[in-house]
């Protein structure tokens, strides 16, 4: 329910792997803004598998 993907509602341990911290800009083809952009990421577990998001 929040944006925290190594500590996992639920589990008791937490995520394996490497940590990576991402950052950056929506841009359009002339390097300009794009505003209301949406960048979705997914992440799969230490084993290559997605776990789905179920959200209520």
């Amino acid at each position: 329910m929040d944006v925290d993907l190594v500590r996992v509602t639920g589990e008791a341990a937490r995520a394996q792997g490497v940590v990576a911290h991402l950052r950056g800009r929506v841009l359009d083809a002339r390097g300009e803004p794009l505003p209301g952009a949406v960048v979705e990421i997914w992440q799969c577990d230490a084993f290559g598998r997605y776990r789905p998001r179920v959200t209520r």
